[in-house]
C-alpha cells in the first residue's frame, strides 16, 4: 500500500558481541526499544548502557550505533515520519521534547508493561492492514509516546572519549545531510573545515564508520528510497534530485545497497507508479 507515511515496526535478536560497526543516521524518527539482554548505544557524542526495557528516541538526522553485550538480546524498531509525532510536538514544543523524549530512557517493571501491551497492539494492526489499521496504529502510536514522557526516566550517559576533532566530524556530517542534494567532494568538505583532505578521509572513516564516499552514497539512496514511494516522479528524476549525477550510476548504487533496481524497489513495496 502506498503511502506518504512511514511507519515501519521490525524485531531482531542478536547474540554477545555483535556490533553495529558504523555510525548511521536517517531522515526519519526512530525508536529503539530493548526487550532482552543488553547493550552499549552510541548517539552522538555520548555513550549510554541500556538494559531490558530502556528505550531510545532518536530524531532525525542524529548519528548512533549499537553493540551487544549479553548472549542473548532482543531489539525492536519503530521507524516513523513527523506526521507521527507533530500532535505531541504541538502540544509540549520541541524544547520540552529535546529534554523529555529524544534521548535514552529507562523505564519501571509497571511502565514496561504497558508500553509492551501497546506494542503488542501496534503489532498486531501493522500485520493486519486494513483501511481501519493505519487509524489505530496512530492511536496506539500517540499513547505510547504519552507513556513514555510520563513513566520514563532519562538515563544518564557518559561522553565519548573520542578526541576533538570527533565534533567536526558530526559537523561535516550535520552539512552532508543538509546538502546531499548538491555536488560535494571530499576536498570541497576538508577545505571547508579547514582540514588536509588526507586526514579528514582517515578521521572520519574512524568516527563515523564508513568512508566519506560511501556515507553520501547511501545517504543518498535512503533519501531516493522515500521519493520512490511517496512521489511519482521518474528514476532520472530521483536521481538528480537526491544528487547523483547520472541515472546508471545511481541504478547500479541502488541495487548494491537493495539488491534489486529502483523500479522493482518501488514495485515491491507497493508504489502504484
Amino acid at each position: 500500500m502506498a503511502s506518504p507515511n512511514r511507519f515501519e515496526i521490525s524485531e531482531q535478536t542478536h547474540g554477545a558481541n555483535f556490533a553495529m560497526y558504523n555510525f548511521h543516521s536517517h531522515s526519519w524518527y526512530e525508536i529503539f526499544y530493548l526487550q532482552s539482554g543488553q547493550c552499549t548505544f552510541y548517539i552522538q557524542d555520548k555513550t549510554y548502557l541500556m538494559k531490558k526495557g530502556d528505550i531510545a528516541v532518536i530524531p532525525p538526522d542524529i548519528l548512533h550505533k549499537t553493540a551487544y553485550l549479553a548472549e542473548v538480546n532482543k531489539r525492536l524498531c519503530i521507524e516513523f515520519s513527523a506526521n507521527y509525532i507533530q500532535p505531541v510536538i504541538s502540544m509540549f514544543g520541541n524544547e520540552t521534547l529535546d529534554s523529555r523524549l529524544f534521548t535514552v530512557l529507562h523505564n519501571s517493571t509497571e511502565n514496561t508493561a504497558f508500553l509492551d501491551s501497546l506494542i503488542l497492539n501496534m503489532i498486531n494492526e501493522y500485520k493486519q492492514r486494513d483501511y481501519i489499521s493505519p487509524a489505530f496504529l496512530n492511536v496506539y502510536f500517540q499513547e505510547f509516546i504519552l507513556r513514555l514522557m510520563r513513566g520514563s526516566i532519562p538515563l544518564d550517559g557518559r561522553t565519548i572519549d573520542f578526541n576533538n576533532s570527533s565534533n567536526t566530524m558530526q559537523l561535516a556530517v550535520d552539512y552532508i545531510n543538509e546538502n546531499f542534494q548538491s555536488r560535494l567532494t571530499l576536498s570541497d568538505i576538508a577545505e571547508r573545515f579547514h582540514l588536509n583532505p588526507s586526514y579528514f578521509s582517515k578521521r572520519f572513516k574512524t568516527v563515523i564508520g564508513t568512508g566519506f564516499k560511501e556515507y553520501i552514497n547511501n545517504l543518498r539512496i535512503t533519501k531516493s528510497e522515500k521519493m520512490l514511494l511517496e512521489t511519482n516522479k521518474n528514476i532520472t528524476e530521483i536521481a538528480f534530485e537526491c544528487g547523483f549525477e547520472n541515472s546508471n550510476y545511481y541504478g547500479d548504487s541502488f541495487k548494491q545497497k537493495n539488491g534489486v533496481s529502483p523500479t522493482e524497489y518501488r514495485k515491491l513495496k507497493g508504489n502504484i507508479k
